[in-house]
Protein backbone atom coordinates (compact mmCIF):
# COMPACT_ATOMS: atom_id res chain seq x y z
CA UNK A 1 0.00 0.00 0.00
CA UNK A 2 0.89 3.64 -0.57
CA UNK A 3 1.92 4.25 3.03
CA UNK A 4 4.10 0.96 3.36
CA UNK A 5 5.63 2.50 0.07
CA UNK A 6 6.46 5.96 1.29
CA UNK A 7 7.58 4.82 4.90
CA UNK A 8 10.20 2.09 3.17
CA UNK A 9 11.69 5.07 0.73
CA UNK A 10 12.01 7.24 2.95
CA UNK A 11 13.60 4.98 5.23
CA UNK A 12 16.08 4.02 3.27
CA UNK A 13 16.67 7.23 2.32
CA UNK A 14 17.20 8.14 5.60
CA UNK A 15 19.96 4.80 5.93
CA UNK A 16 21.51 6.16 2.70
CA UNK A 17 21.99 9.17 4.38
CA UNK A 18 23.51 7.71 7.78
CA UNK A 19 21.02 9.02 9.64
CA UNK A 20 19.30 7.68 13.10
CA UNK A 21 15.64 7.57 13.00
CA UNK A 22 15.93 9.79 15.71
CA UNK A 23 18.33 12.07 14.23
CA UNK A 24 15.18 12.68 11.39
CA UNK A 25 12.82 12.77 13.92
CA UNK A 26 14.92 15.62 15.39
CA UNK A 27 15.22 17.40 12.16
CA UNK A 28 11.93 16.73 11.12
CA UNK A 29 10.30 18.28 14.72
CA UNK A 30 8.30 14.86 15.36
CA UNK A 31 8.28 12.31 18.00
CA UNK A 32 10.92 9.26 16.80
CA UNK A 33 8.18 6.72 17.88
CA UNK A 34 5.81 8.12 15.55
CA UNK A 35 8.82 8.54 12.63
CA UNK A 36 9.10 4.38 13.47
CA UNK A 37 5.61 4.29 12.29
CA UNK A 38 5.38 6.40 9.31
CA UNK A 39 8.62 3.82 8.14
CA UNK A 40 6.64 0.61 8.94
CA UNK A 41 3.53 1.87 6.68
CA UNK A 42 1.32 1.95 10.18
CA UNK A 43 0.03 5.69 9.71
CA UNK A 44 -0.87 7.99 6.50
CA UNK A 45 1.07 11.04 6.47
CA UNK A 46 -0.64 14.07 5.59
CA UNK A 47 1.34 16.19 3.45
CA UNK A 48 2.14 18.99 5.70
CA UNK A 49 4.44 16.55 7.85
CA UNK A 50 5.67 14.92 4.66
CA UNK A 51 7.34 17.99 3.36
CA UNK A 52 8.81 18.33 6.96
CA UNK A 53 10.34 14.71 6.86
CA UNK A 54 10.97 15.44 3.16
CA UNK A 55 13.17 18.97 4.00
CA UNK A 56 14.86 17.04 6.94
CA UNK A 57 16.42 14.71 4.20
CA UNK A 58 16.81 18.03 1.81
CA UNK A 59 14.05 16.61 -0.44
CA UNK A 60 11.31 17.87 -2.47
CA UNK A 61 7.38 16.12 -2.73
CA UNK A 62 8.01 16.23 -6.11
CA UNK A 63 11.42 14.20 -6.60
CA UNK A 64 10.28 12.45 -4.09
CA UNK A 65 7.06 11.32 -5.82
CA UNK A 66 8.79 10.37 -8.60
CA UNK A 67 11.35 8.31 -7.50
CA UNK A 68 8.65 6.68 -5.13
CA UNK A 69 7.19 5.37 -8.39
CA UNK A 70 10.17 3.86 -9.78
CA UNK A 71 10.65 2.41 -6.15
CA UNK A 72 7.56 0.95 -5.82
CA UNK A 73 7.80 -0.81 -8.93
CA UNK A 74 11.54 -2.58 -8.02
CA UNK A 75 10.36 -3.43 -4.63
CA UNK A 76 7.45 -5.13 -6.14
CA UNK A 77 8.87 -6.44 -9.23
CA UNK A 78 8.09 -10.19 -8.50
CA UNK A 79 4.73 -9.28 -7.98
CA UNK A 80 3.96 -7.18 -10.92
CA UNK A 81 2.86 -9.16 -13.92
CA UNK A 82 1.94 -6.91 -17.44
CA UNK A 83 0.30 -8.93 -19.85
CA UNK A 84 1.04 -7.62 -23.40
CA UNK A 85 -1.22 -9.99 -24.98
CA UNK A 86 -3.69 -7.10 -26.58
CA UNK A 87 -2.74 -5.21 -29.01
CA UNK A 88 -3.38 -1.64 -29.36
CA UNK A 89 -6.37 -1.53 -31.61
CA UNK A 90 -8.10 -3.53 -28.44
CA UNK A 91 -7.31 -0.76 -26.44
CA UNK A 92 -9.78 2.07 -26.03
CA UNK A 93 -9.87 4.94 -23.96
CA UNK A 94 -13.42 6.88 -23.23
Amino acid sequence: NINKNIGLKIKKIREEMNLSQEQLAVNAGIDRSYMGRVERGEVSVSVLLLSRILRALNLDLKRFFSDLIEFAIELHKDFIHLDHSFTNSELTIE
